[in-house]
């Protein structure tokens, strides 16, 4: 992305490159067996609010607790509920869930 942001992708333009990144582990929690899709939604919400915040960057979120009973509900009322912990650039949890 560097190397993209620093050369226009066509020659010629000078429109400027911006990434906004959601991710989620899979499995999200680890009581639940893989959801792509709960995943999915999990990591577009992340997108989402990376381009709240003002694009160009990231937000991650992980599994707290037990994943049962999380079924059907929206990840921004799983993060209400504490059951989704965001994950920033510059958190303490940036680097523990790196390593995770």
């Amino acid at each position: 992305l560097r190397h993209m942001r620093q050369q226009p992708p066509v020659e010629g333009t000078s429109r400027p490159l911006t990434a906004s990144l959601g991710y989620v582990p899979l499995p999200t929690w680890a009581d639940a067996a893989p959801d792509w899709e709960a995943a999915l939604r999990i990591a577009d919400y992340a997108g989402y609010c990376t381009r709240s915040g003002g694009r160009d960057g990231w937000t991650g979120f992980v599994g707290e607790g037990s994943g049962r009973g999380v079924a059907g509900a929206s990840p921004a009322e799983l993060e209400k509920q504490g059951v989704l912990r965001r994950v920033v650039p510059g958190d303490a949890a940036e680097t523990s869930a790196a390593a995770g």
